[in-house]
């Protein structure tokens, strides 16, 4: 009995149900209590038939800062993304000029979906798939967005380029952080160039200080990319 207890207490708290009315409405609302949001995360990039492992942090600041760093087992920084001041500079030392995954590696999880991209904007509801309620956002629309109306969580997005399929998110294990329900899983697929992205979320930080240090541009002669958000 007393482990049974321990276990029930051990187990992460799962998202409560949604309150009455539209689920992207009730996202919003929530959300707009994340000021900032830091996550430390595992990342394994399939290309092909090869496999990169990588460990991260994000840091998320609303309405337009993020910055995310990826770091090989060996301890080199293989990845410096940073959007600020509507611009995306990147520092990929190891990456080709043509590596998919260069910018579009950003664009995951609750820094992008929720207080970046889909979650903000014009989205209209299309019919219900799969027990999720599904928004085409833009114009004209774009992206999509599938939405858990039973507990207003993101289930999965993506964008389209004349109707074909460019880059999709899928989010799961959603787990209670300081109120907040946010998905340990994530994972990203590019169709086209045959790249997926796994990503395992050891731990977030809900609203942590953050500095305006930590999103100042890198130096001219280190940056990879400086363009606006693809």
């Amino acid at each position: 009995m007393l482990l049974a207890l321990l276990a029930g207490c051990l187990r992460p708290a799962k998202p409560p149900p949604a309150p009455p009315g539209d689920p992207l409405t009730a996202l919003r609302q929530r959300t707009a209590a994340l000021r900032t949001l830091r996550a430390a995360f595992d990342v394994v990039v399939h290309v092909g038939a090869d496999e990169r492992r990588a460990t991260g942090v994000l840091l998320v600041r609303p309405p337009d800062d993020a910055r995310m760093r990826l770091v090989a087992p060996f301890g080199m920084t293989v990845f410096d993304g940073l959007r600020t001041g509507g611009r995306t500079y990147v520092t990929a030392p190891l990456a080709s000029g043509d590596d998919p995954t260069s910018l579009r590696a950003m664009r995951f999880g609750p820094g992008d979906s929720v207080l970046f991209g889909a979650g903000a904007g014009a989205c209209r509801a299309a019919e219900p798939r799969d027990g999720q309620t599904i928004y085409w956002c833009g114009a004209p629309p774009t992206r999509w967005v599938a939405i858990d109306p039973a507990t207003a969580t993101l289930g999965a997005e993506g964008e389209t380029v004349d109707g074909e399929p460019l880059v999709t998110w899928a989010y799961s294990d959603y787990r209670l952080v300081d109120g907040q329900p946010l998905p340990f899983r994530i994972r990203i697929d590019y169709p086209r160039a045959n790249v997926t992205v796994d990503i395992a979320v050891e731990r977030y930080e809900v609203n942590p200080p953050l500095r305006d240090d930590q999103f100042v541009p890198p130096p001219q002669e280190d940056r990879a990319a400086a363009r606006p958000p693809a």
